[in-house]
């Protein structure tokens, strides 16, 4: 019977979410990213850098069907439902994953339920797997052709899998569900990283399943164990795989003579020796974690492997390349992402320190059919002095420095102290950037408008509908311009989901240290974490709230555990099914209210806006034309257009932020599609690399 419940709310979630993603995903690609994903996922090309293949390919499976129909808007349809189809896979594992954890806060791990009890578990999964479709921040990417959606997914699978491991009887037979979750964070490689984030807390319930005695010690010393995890998958097969490759492809075409690339088949002989050793070292001393961590890691890389259809496509020289990572030494600082620079998170300058030195690390292309030192990778040397502990405000361009000192240090000269850094963390970066995002989801937002800064009442703030407190928070709610209170995304749901939560957490840290402190550190990590790592600057182009999902999938699952708090504490005063019943249809307020509110801003049926911008730009260009382009929204939807709907394939688009680089120069004597090569009058020669990284202007007399 709760076998049947569970597979029940499972799928229905996933039906409902599914339901309600069809008719609002977007009628054709959208803004940022999304055409540069979706024309990439139609033509496998090589976009922007760490390239998500794992995306492009199933992407590929898609718009193969929606071009079946003559439309090519189809085809961006097809990939946003891709997006819808994994995101209500996330909320299913969501309810599963409640269930599973319900089940062992309110009963324990052999206890079988009775029928209310089982009612009640699968109405505490419906209403976390509902409230995770139907928060803002995960339904906003649910109906776009874009890769969180997909790693949403992973994640979640990722979790359900490890905590069905945990859930089941210590079996070895049970030890599957582990290497499952494994491979589930292998995959995700190739689509986000975000799921190599749930490593901690995954390490922490194997202690909590394998040990019988927990202590604080030994529950950070798992955590630590599982961090230590996250560094080797970065360490050893994201980076060392490709640098293992670079180096042996290095020895082959220049010591050698042999093709470039071909490195690759000596990299796969050492792999599958390590492997095989190490299969029979575990087999014949009977060793089952060795031989369980040899199998992980095994299908660590057959999940990484997806990024051989980068390289392989970045040498067919697609009409989008980014990049151009065709051969092992051009793919690492692809999937270093090295182009954007990096955060010192511990030690590091603060705004206005100077550099006195630099450390360079020299990269490498293929020139004249051999590999030469092209460029380096440099990184700054300031003075002690200039360093910070723990910075916050690194940025250095201009504006920004401005906003640092005028807002965050209230116009105070000098480096920034440890107070002033932390006084940063908490107000914007914690504040506004995660808070504010949180809060969003749980509470209910103002409006859509992008909210660059805090202190701007008007835009991006939360709300909640009770206006007492929303008059002392932002403004007087009974003068607000009709324009604003009518406004579609002003979404208020009065703390009912944010109260629910707290009622679910409470619920499950009385009666389940252990799980509620694994959820916790999960919630942490996807949340808080992400946001020390990112060290966002003041003023963002855009908001953030998409890379934070995890944290909000474990908020959704405690709002589900809200339905067995209200359960237990009624069920000696009710009959049993009656109360399962009605705690679920308590709790589901939520979601529905949250389903309700949300549906007529972010549902994008109908949306051709990006589209038709590109469409008006392209149009008005003479034929042949070139036109110059510089940030994400003037590219992206242009080369959609063109690549997918076969909109003016004879105009030139030029990128003037990526100008600066040999292999987009390149491009540009290529023809693509039906526009011809631009004529330049320098040879490639004399600007590979960074060998002409300023030219000077010397004028004739």
């Amino acid at each position: 019977m709760h076998q049947r419940i569970t597979n029940i709310a499972g799928w229905l979630v996933f039906s409902i979410s599914l339901i309600v993603y069809y008719f609002s995903v977007e009628s054709t690609g959208s803004l940022w990213d999304c055409g540069e994903f979706i024309l990439g996922a139609y033509k496998l090309q090589v976009v922007h850098p760490p390239g998500a293949p794992l995306f492009l390919l199933v992407g590929r499976l898609f718009a193969w069907v929606g071009s079946w129909g003559g439309n090519p808007e189809s085809i961006a349809v097809a990939v946003n439902m891709l997006s819808a189809i994994c995101t209500s896979f996330a909320a299913m594992f969501v309810c599963w994953t409640t269930m599973m954890l319900g089940k062992l806060t309110f009963l324990d791990r052999e206890t079988e339920p009775s029928t209310s009890d089982s009612y009640a578990l699968g109405g505490a999964g419906l209403v976390a797997g509902l409230t995770a479709a139907f928060c803002t921040s995960v339904w906003f990417s649910a109906v776009e052709g874009e890769v969180y959606a997909m790693s949403s997914m992973f994640t979640c699978m990722t979790i359900w899998a490890m905590l069905k491991w945990y859930y089941l009887p210590d079996e070895p037979e049970n030890d599957r569900w582990i290497l499952f979750a494994i491979f589930s964070t292998g995959l995700s490689i190739g689509v986000h990283l975000l799921s190599l984030l749930t490593f901690p807390a995954l390490a922490m319930f194997y202690y909590f399943k394998k040990y019988k005695e927990h202590t604080v010690k030994g529950t950070f010393f798992a955590s630590m164990v599982g961090v230590l995890f996250l560094g080797l998958t970065q360490a050893l097969i994201i980076n060392g795989i490709p640098k293992l490759w670079g180096n042996i492809d290095y020895l082959f075409v220049n010591s050698f003579g042999l093709p470039v690339n071909s490195g690759i088949v000596l990299v796969l002989l050492i792999l599958g020796g390590i492997l095989y050793y190490g299969f029979n070292y575990a087999k014949k001393h009977s060793y089952p974690v060795i031989q369980n961590i040899f199998i992980g890691a095994y299908l660590l890389i057959i999940g990484f492997s997806t990024y051989g259809m980068v390289v392989i496509r970045a040498n067919v020289d697609t009409p989008i390349n980014m990049n151009k990572p065709d051969n092992p030494m051009k793919l690492i600082p692809y999937l270093n992402r090295e182009q954007y620079g990096e955060n010192k998170l511990l030690r590091g300058p603060y705004f206005d320190a100077r550099p006195v030195d630099m450390v360079t690390e020299p990269r490498y292309d293929v020139v004249d059919g051999k590999y030469k030192e092209v460029s380096q990778k440099i990184e700054y040397v300031y003075k002690s002095d200039d360093l910070v502990f723990f910075p916050r405000m690194p940025h250095a361009d201009e504006m920004r420095k401005r906003l640092y000192r005028d807002f965050w240090m209230n116009g105070k000269q000098g480096k920034p102290s440890f107070l002033d850094n932390m006084s940063f963390f908490i107000r914007y970066q914690i504040g506004w950037m995660y808070w504010r995002y949180f809060m969003w989801n749980f509470t209910g937002r103002q409006n859509g408008e992008q909210g660059y800064f805090p202190w701007d009442p008007a835009n991006g703030h939360w709300i909640s509908g009770i206006t007492p407190l929303d008059n002392m928070r932002l403004y007087n709610q009974s003068e607000l311009p009709e324009y604003y209170r009518n406004n579609e995304s002003r979404n208020t749901y009065f703390f009912i989901p944010f109260i629910l939560g707290l009622i679910g957490l409470i619920y499950q840290a009385k009666r389940r240290r252990e799980e509620f402190f694994g959820l916790l550190a999960l919630f942490i990590i996807t949340g808080i974490g992400i946001i020390v790592y990112a060290n966002s600057p003041p003023n963002e182009p855009r908001e953030r709230d998409y890379v934070l999902v995890g944290s909000f999938f474990v908020y959704a699952m405690w709002i589900g555990m809200a339905v067995l708090a209200i359960y237990q504490y009624f069920k000696s005063k009710v009959s049993g099914t009656a109360l399962a019943f009605g705690a679920s249809a308590i709790c589901l307020v939520a979601p529905l209210l949250m389903g309700f509110q949300n549906f007529d801003d972010l549902g994008r049926r109908g949306h051709y806006g990006s589209r038709d911008y590109a469409n008006n730009f392209l149009q008005s260009c003479e034929k042949n034309a070139i036109i110059f382009t510089y940030g994400d929204n003037d590219t992206y939807p242009l080369w959609y257009a063109q690549e997918v709907e076969g909109i003016r394939k004879d105009v030139r688009v030029v990128n003037l932020s990526l100008i600066a680089v040999d292999w987009y120069i390149n491009a540009l004597r290529n023809k693509i599609n039906e526009s011809d090569p631009i004529k330049l009058t320098i040879p490639a020669s004399a600007y590979v690399g960074n060998a002409r990284d300023a030219v000077y202007l010397v004028p004739r007399e």
